[in-house]
């Protein structure tokens, strides 16, 4: 059997903003596309709010979306704290050359979250999925520069 092909795509629902966007990554059962998009309507609502707040260059409330320290500070996850709902995803720039203070959150993982702390095992996983070239591949179709600066 083929590998499976990783497609990347905007958030569908959310404005770009002038200086961030919000994407996400689909085609493999380990990514998050079919999870966001299948949630019941109010919490898909609240979700879409949450990453719209983001887009618009708002940084709080951090019971919504946050980003991480240290190793993980290239991580993020937006967030439905009574729904136990996070979406993990990394920061990058894709556009390194034309537009350097642009940032793009790429969605690739979901959790059911229980616990205060993040399961490190979740952060891991997203940064398996920033470093495959079929993420790099996929994220070029709408970013042609992110490739260029990841070869």
């Amino acid at each position: 059997m083929p590998p499976s092909a990783i497609t990347f795509e905007l958030v569908h629902g959310v404005q770009r903003g002038a200086s961030r966007a919000v994407g996400i990554l689909g085609g493999d059962i380990d990514l998050c596309r079919e999870k966001l998009y299948d949630l019941p309507e109010s919490e898909l609502k609240y979700i879409l709010a949450s990453i719209d707040r983001w887009t618009q260059n708002l940084n709080k409330p951090a019971k919504r979306f946050h980003g991480f320290d240290g190793k993980y500070s290239d991580c993020f996850v937006f967030k439905h704290v009574p729904k136990q709902h996070r979406f993990y995803g990394f920061l990058c720039n894709p556009e390194p050359k034309t537009n350097q203070r642009f940032r793009v959150c790429v969605l690739t993982t979901y959790a059911k979250k229980k616990t205060w702390e993040t399961d490190l095992a979740e952060l891991n996983r997203v940064h398996k999925w920033r470093d495959a070239p079929a993420t790099k591949t996929a994220i070029s179709y709408i970013f042609p520069e992110y490739k260029e600066a990841h070869e």
